[in-house]
């Protein structure tokens, strides 16, 4: 596409497709923009495919269906390691797990249906518990069958699964925690398809503990509302804070984390890297799971919009998507590094598209941001907004390395004190002046009703965790994020959704009003998502530019043309 317009040098403000007149030189800007096709592949995440399974209508199934009862974790020695756990900043921990070895060859109730139709169904229970969530070591179901997951008011029901669902075949996977003490399982089969093609094995069932109580009120109808475990200071991601940041929200993401024989609730960002090319890389912090196994990280889920539709807290849970599993890329450490853990999502950029995902850009320099926001799940809760705006300051957070953190101050906006909880961790600290991300969250002292004196917290640098935690790629952001070796100090965000579009091509020269070897500052306002940036200034010093945002100096009057090919 090809945009003209003119710039003239004696007006305060410069509006397109208009004429102003500049005070000694006029700049004709040329705006020619170029794409390049972007390919799709295959789409991967926790799909299910609805309907209902055969027991809800037929009756003629067995009524004596194979139950197991699992052991109930000791729940006062669970709270004494969380409040120890929580003091040290560790991950917000809802859930332990219980180790199983269960499979439709070994446990459950077969049916055989008059027309060869096979029915298998296994429940699996635990006291007390708020919700289970089911691990496997390896699941991968035969094309045509039909697994469904649903609690005992049959009010929940996932499903159904089928070939389609895990995208690491035979690897391990999990699927979305069921509410109440009892999870029941039902499996269909076909006639052509044998149970020994069925490959569907158990190992753990996650006991939930806490951070799930908008699954009870929600499925079990015991009161009105009781949605969310975070506190009423939240702000809400779609309240008036976040009228500037609906873009930027849709690359944040709540996640479900398993780690050894514990699970919790942290935050985190999908990321773009110089590429551009849609690897789904996803930023937290380490201290949110850093040193899993690489099965554990295959569990790990992501819900992303996960929100509320408005300003108001919701009465039920909202709908969110889910991708499921990830592999390790780099970390770190909490304890003597900046407190980082990237990873890429087991999934493709056409499932991001798909959900409506976002990659966020970031920042590296170390210029402190003087407003923004953090992005973020408190508690496990739907996704909320914090806003600063006071100058971030540099400072060292305890057990890290030496002068790695942010320091935010939380402001008292328009809604309410948004602030950040267990739950947080791992989230975006946005810069306001490019809506980029400069830091993940590791901890601090804000909380609702806490003085406005500890209406802070810290988070890990993104300039240091570029490469200040060691020079082998697992220890650094910038083998990733800069696979090209450019290196760019700054990274727009990505949209998939877009990526198929041109450029289109548009920038502003400030100030409006220069003299004679004065500078104008040449800022880059092209969409859909440019990779590259061709300058070219006549009379001006230096005559061509590559970067996204060059300063260009004048020692002639006269008047220039200026041109910026944008390209992806």
């Amino acid at each position: 596409s090809l945009s003209f317009k003119k710039i003239c040098l004696t007006c305060i403000n410069i509006c397109l497709n208009k004429n102003i007149v500049f005070k000694m030189k006029k700049i004709t800007i040329l705006i020619i923009s170029l794409a390049l096709l972007l390919l799709s592949s295959h789409l991967f995440s926790q799909q299910s495919f609805g309907g209902l399974p055969i027991s809800f209508t037929n009756k003629s199934l067995s009524t004596n269906i194979d139950r197991i009862v699992l052991p109930q974790p000791d729940m006062q020695l669970i709270m004494e390691e969380d409040m120890l756990d929580e003091k040290n900043g560790e991950m917000y921990k809802v859930g332990r797990i219980i180790p199983v070895a269960l499979s439709p060859a070994n446990s459950g109730t077969w049916d055989i249906l008059e027309d060869g139709t096979k029915v298998w169904r296994l429940q699996i229970s635990c006291k007390d518990a708020k919700s289970l969530t089911l691990l496997y070591s390896r699941f991968n179901l035969p094309e045509g069958s039909q697994y469904y997951l649903y609690n005992d008011n049959h009010k929940q029901l996932l499903g159904f699964y089928d070939n389609r669902t895990n995208p690491v075949k035979s690897e391990r996977f999990s699927t979305r925690m069921v509410q109440g003490e009892t999870t029941h399982l039902e499996l269909v089969l076909p006639p052509n398809i044998s149970t020994e093609d069925v490959i569907l094995e158990i190992e753990g069932a996650v006991y939930n503990y806490r951070g799930v109580d908008h699954m009870i009120s929600y499925y079990q109808d015991e009161k009105e509302t009781g949605f969310g475990e975070s506190g009423a200071c939240n702000v809400n991601i779609n309240c008036p804070e976040g009228d500037n940041w609906q873009t930027e929200k849709k690359g944040v993401a709540e996640i479900f984390i398993i780690d050894g024989m514990s699970a919790g609730w942290c935050s985190g960002t999908l990321v773009n890297n110089t590429a551009n090319d849609g690897t789904p890389y996803f930023l937290t912090a380490d201290h949110c799971g850093g040193d899993v196994s690489a099965g554990d990280f295959a569990q790990w889920q992501f819900y992303f919009n996960f929100e509320s539709s408005n300003c108001s807290n919701p009465g039920t849970e909202p709908a969110y998507q889910t991708v499921t599993g990830c592999t390790f890329c780099s970390r770190g450490p909490q304890s003597g590094g900046t407190d980082f853990l990237l990873i890429e999502l087991s999934t493709t950029e056409a499932n991001i598209a798909t959900i409506n995902g976002y990659y966020n850009g970031w920042d590296r320099t170390t210029v402190a941001s003087s407003a923004g926001v953090c992005i973020h799940h408190p508690s496990g809760d739907i996704k909320k907004i914090s806003t600063y705006t006071t100058t971030l300051s540099i400072v060292t957070y305890s057990g890290c390395l030496a002068n790695s953190h942010w320091h935010a101050v939380w402001a008292d906006t328009e809604t309410s004190w948004g602030i950040t909880e267990g739950g947080s961790s791992g989230s975006p600290l946005f810069k306001g002046s490019n809506k980029l991300v400069v830091g993940t969250e590791t901890g601090g002292a804000s909380s609702c009703g806490c003085p406005a004196a500890n209406a802070w917290d810290e988070y890990g640098m993104f300039s240091q965790h570029w490469e200040a935690n060691g020079t082998a790629d697992n220890r650094r952001l910038k083998p990733w994020l800069d696979p090209g070796d450019t290196g760019a100090t700054t990274c727009p965000g990505y949209d998939p959704n877009t990526a198929g579009d041109a450029p289109v091509a548009d920038f502003v020269g400030n100030p409006t009003t220069v003299a004679v070897g004065g500078t104008v500052d040449f800022t880059d306002l092209s969409t859909n998502t440019p990779t590259s940036w061709s300058w070219t200034f006549d009379g001006g010093t230096p005559g061509i530019s590559t970067a996204q945002n060059p300063s260009i100096q004048y020692n002639t009057a006269g008047t220039y043309d200026v041109t910026l090919v944008a390209t992806n």
